[in-house]
């Protein structure tokens, strides 16, 4: 299952406006580009077709987090992201892309020894893919990747509500601080630790809203089994989704 967090608050969000200006910043809440388009392009199987390509090795524990920091992984990850912006602009659909962090956890950078920034410098990342997209840029969304502690398709290792606030709560503070347009968590084991990331996520929004910020918050957890709305915590309806609003198909 996965889990979609869009927040909007008075510091703006970035619009979807075909034919913005370069010279023109035009923000928006993500979750109305979510209302007003029956579908967005969204990138899929980005670990997977590295891990098949041949062309780079994946780490052990991070998979493929540190690639934004050699040429050969950022070549890689440009083509792939690319290959799907194209598709999105070809059919003049708002895209979404997310950061190469489904296992760049705080324990896991740990045990790899790694001292770089690596959650926001892969959001970085991503705003500078983004950019040579020049107009059309301001259709384009970057999404903040989360994945489980353990293994993603054993249910009975996912975390309690309780032990996946406490355990994503530093990732999500690392990339929400980044600057992400909208937060994913991927391919999650469980409804638990579902809930204790979205939970996580709203922690961080509160402390937003008391710097005077106003702040509304979606949540939904989509089953990738079914693709049908499974839980909604806050605020959220089961139009809230990638997919068309108006496909009831399985």
């Amino acid at each position: 299952m996965s889990l979609l967090c869009s927040a909007s608050t008075q510091k703006p969000v970035r619009q979807a406006v075909k034919g913005a200006s370069n010279n023109v910043e035009v923000y928006m809440d993500i979750q109305k580009i979510l209302d007003d388009n029956d579908l967005v392009v969204m990138e899929a199987a980005i670990v997977e077709s590295l891990r098949r390509s041949g062309e780079v090795t994946l780490h052990p524990r991070l998979e493929n987090a540190l690639l934004i920091y050699n040429e050969t992984g950022k070549r890689a990850l440009c083509n792939l992201y690319r290959r799907y912006i194209d598709i999105a602009r070809n059919y003049a659909i708002p895209m979404a892309i997310c950061t190469p962090t489904w296992r760049a956890n705080r324990e896991r950078i740990s045990e790899a020894h790694i001292i770089d920034d690596l959650n926001s410098d892969a959001v970085n990342f991503l705003k500078h893919i983004r950019k040579k997209w020049g107009d059309w840029s301001a259709n384009i969304f970057v999404g903040g990747l989360i994945g489980c502690k353990n293994d993603c398709y054993k249910p009975h290792a996912g975390l309690s509500i309780h032990d996946a606030n406490t355990f994503h709560s530093w990732q999500i503070n690392q990339l929400a601080g980044a600057g992400v347009d909208f937060l994913l968590g991927a391919t999650l084991p469980a409804v638990p630790e579902a809930t204790g990331i979205a939970l996580a996520i709203a922690v961080w929004l509160l402390l937003l809203s008391l710097s005077s910020y106003e702040v509304s918050l979606r949540i939904m957890v989509i089953s990738e089994f079914n693709r049908a709305p499974v839980f909604s915590p806050v605020n959220a309806s089961p139009s809230h989704c990638w997919r068309s609003r108006h496909d009831s198909g399985p």
